[in-house]
């Protein structure tokens, strides 16, 4: 039974990389330069994906970008758009977001009193956990 579960996981991992080649999307990975955003950003690229990046580096680290830059062609590399950025600033968000068709969220801070928007009211919502970003095409509550 297991080995007939992967075997579907994998011919449907399979199905969606090719859908993703033949109409690729323009994606927004947040904590692209965190362990989990940085290998998204190089799955994507190799899907020839466009991406857009954010990250405030609070816990991520420009080498893993600079990794992922190795891993892919010249070409997929021309497809990232890396913005230097907070969560927790609208106007981040907003820039972010613009053509946008997916957003992969994994910002997010390990403690709570350094999630905490105390630094630069009024900010978004934000939480250690997950936290929305604001698309240009929705109304903020």
């Amino acid at each position: 039974m297991r080995t007939l579960r992967m075997k579907v996981t994998m011919n449907c991992y399979a199905s969606l990389q090719t859908t993703l080649q033949q109409a690729p999307r323009t994606w927004l990975v947040t904590g692209v330069a965190g362990f989990i955003g940085s290998n998204l950003l190089e799955t994507l690229l190799k899907l020839d994906q466009t991406v857009v990046g954010l990250d405030n580096f609070a816990t991520g680290h420009q080498r893993n970008l600079d990794e992922v830059q190795t891993l892919v062609s010249p070409q997929q590399w021309a497809k990232f758009r890396f913005i230097e950025g907070d969560i927790r600033a609208l106007d981040d968000c907003r820039r972010a977001c613009e053509g946008v068709d997916y957003v992969l969220h994994q910002a997010a801070l390990g403690s709570v009193p350094r999630a905490s928007p105390t630094r630069s009211p009024p900010t978004p919502p934000t939480s250690t956990a997950s936290s929305t970003c604001w698309s240009p095409r929705a109304t903020p509550r």
